[in-house]
């Protein structure tokens, strides 16, 4: 955002981030929804060697 001139603090994307979501998942039209054969990956507070160590391991786990 910095880099294209817009001057936001992290509270006001994540409040963004949960608005656009929100609207998404509730539209009538196409909501936004997880597909029933999804994984989810927990990457709170990871770093994307992490995240990426994270998903190989669930590739491996689910290609066997």
């Amino acid at each position: 955002m910095a880099r294209m001139g817009v001057s936001t603090t992290l509270q006001e994307q994540m409040a963004e981030i949960t608005r656009r979501d929100k609207h998404d998942s509730e539209r009538k039209h196409s909501p936004l929804t997880k597909a029933r054969d999804a994984y989810l990956v927990e990457t709170t507070n990871t770093t994307i060697e992490e995240q990426v160590e994270r998903v190989l391991a669930l590739l491996k786990t689910v290609l066997k």
